[in-house]
């Protein structure tokens, strides 16, 4: 129960209640029915109290006993006073809360007490209850049976696990295990007035020693869920990128659903089961990583998972006076605070390799390749036995191979290469402009080139002989070079076999 205090009312109020106890009794109570208030007053250690538990209220974010003194000193506005056990409650699972001072009347109606009979099984009987319409058991057989109508204080939670396991697999539980509904209702009544009475009646009930074993033995039925690990960390492994593993911490029964993109897998450790561009439930206890391709540059997560198991909450009811059992009942929430997520980045892996073609003279691009490869694998290049360009013949510089291992930057390797050039030597009759002999050599730009007339040529029985001796010679450029040596030989061949002169006859 939650007391909210405005602090303007602060001092009005408690003057009037510093002078006394304030009482509800059965002359009274009509106008506190709802509350469920029997006292409200100063104790005598100076300090506020209900029904004869002393009231907590909040200061500095710490919860302090609540004093007049203190209210009005260090209270704050909207200030909740509460009982010492529920400082632990979070607030979310507390809604019962009333404002005495405004209206005197309690925001949390007190419960509608139902009573359907007795039921007998076994030999053993119990009553069958209702609180607000929900099934309901007595946890103390040692007392009375309320009637309907009876007046009871509003439910609070009863944060107990075994009490929550006899709720869960007992009658009109998640996992009720009896299909016999007398059967169900006496053995789960008997079994929570063990555990809240210490009562020993019904071990002889068939399923008595089954329903005691699960409220001892079962499944953890605590819902809330987290990541042993949030932020997954990132690296190489192979040919791909592979994630921390991360354990989903909650009960074993209780699961959440990841679901990645096309370029990412979930690999569940546990039980070796891997997704990808789809859904994977984990259930608790259970440690899964993701895992991604050297080029995936993605910052992932899974933004906020919720628990696949309800709030399986206890609360219990009490009699606001005479002899009458406790009540203990179930809800069953669905809980959207209760989330947890993870994330991991994922960084692309790859570099890229860019092979250049360079003409060696001017630094023109001949060629270009790109290659993708990863992280940390070995390269190697050769360069190209030539390279043709617009018609050009381009040979390499040398044929030396460039190695390396690929960091964590991009690279260029760079192979130079040379202009091919043709150099023709012509040699022509000078006199009928007759090709006697073509011959060409290749050379490359900036080469030396040097050529001489040639001094055998044969025309018949004839030598030729070069018009010029000059030695033609120089370096090569950008363009083919044609060099023509002329050569002629004699008009006729002549030669003497007798001499004959012809005189005058003399006289």
């Amino acid at each position: 129960m939650k007391l909210k205090i405005r602090r303007y009312l602060v001092v009005l109020s408690l003057i009037v209640i510093a002078s006394l106890i304030f009482t509800i009794n059965d002359n009274s109570a009509n106008d506190y029915t709802s509350s469920g208030i029997e006292t409200f007053g100063i104790n005598n250690d100076g300090y506020l109290e209900m029904d004869g538990k002393v009231l907590y209220m909040l200061v500095n974010g710490e919860r302090v006993k609540a004093s007049f003194e203190r209210l009005i000193k260090d209270g704050e506005e909207n200030q909740e006073l509460i009982f010492g056990d529920q400082i632990e409650y979070d607030s979310s699972k507390l809604s019962f809360l009333f404002n005495l001072f405004m209206n005197n009347t309690a925001y949390a109606a007190a419960p509608k007490i139902e009573y359907k009979g007795a039921i007998s099984y076994g030999g053993s009987v119990v009553g069958d209850f209702r609180v607000d319409g929900v099934q309901a058991f007595c946890f103390q057989h040692s007392k009375q049976s309320p009637p309907t109508g009876s007046q009871y204080k509003e439910a609070t939670p009863y944060d107990n696990a075994k009490v929550q396991r006899a709720l869960y697999y007992g009658w009109g539980g998640e996992k009720n295990i009896f299909s016999n509904k007398a059967e169900g209702i006496v053995t789960t009544s008997l079994i929570l007035d063990r555990i809240y009475s210490n009562g020993s009646t019904g071990k002889h009930l068939p399923n008595y020693d089954k329903l005691w074993d699960l409220v001892v033995n079962g499944k953890n039925l605590d819902n809330g869920i987290s990541f042993s690990n949030t932020n997954l960390s990132v690296t190489m492994k192979g040919s791909k990128q592979v994630s921390q593993s991360t354990k989903l911490q909650t009960s074993e029964s209780n699961s959440v659903e990841v679901t990645v993109p096309k370029n990412i897998t979930i690999v569940n450790d546990t039980t070796g089961k891997k997704v990808t561009n789809g859904k994977m439930k984990v259930y608790g206890g259970q440690k899964i990583h993701l895992e991604a391709g050297l080029d995936v540059d993605v910052n992932f997560s899974t933004g906020k998972l919720q628990s696949d198991m309800k709030l399986y909450q206890p609360l219990i009811t009490k009699p606001t006076g005479g002899n009458t059992q406790v009540l203990g009942f179930f809800k069953v929430y669905d809980d959207p605070n209760n989330t947890a997520s993870f994330s991991a980045k994922f960084e692309l892996r790859q570099k890229q390799i860019t092979v250049q073609h360079i003409d060696k003279y001017n630094n023109n691009l001949l060629k270009e390749e790109k290659y993708t490869r990863n992280i940390g694998t070995e390269y190697s290049f050769d360069p190209k036995s030539s390279i043709t360009d617009n018609g050009d013949k381009y040979i390499p510089v040398d044929n030396k191979t460039k190695k390396g291992v690929l960091g964590n930057k991009d690279v260029t390797v760079k192979f130079y290469y040379n202009l091919q050039r043709k150099v023709t030597v012509k040699h022509v009759d000078a006199r009928d402009d007759r090709v006697i002999k073509t011959e060409s050599d290749l050379y490359v730009r900036g080469s030396k080139y040097s050529y001489k007339p040639k001094k055998d040529l044969k025309k018949g029985d004839y030598t030729y002989r070069p018009v010029s001796t000059a030695v033609q010679k120089g370096e090569i450029g950008s363009k083919d070079i044609v060099i023509t040596f002329y050569y002629d030989v004699p008009l006729i061949k002549a030669s003497m076999k007798k001499i004959q002169i012809y005189t005058e006859l003399a006289s």
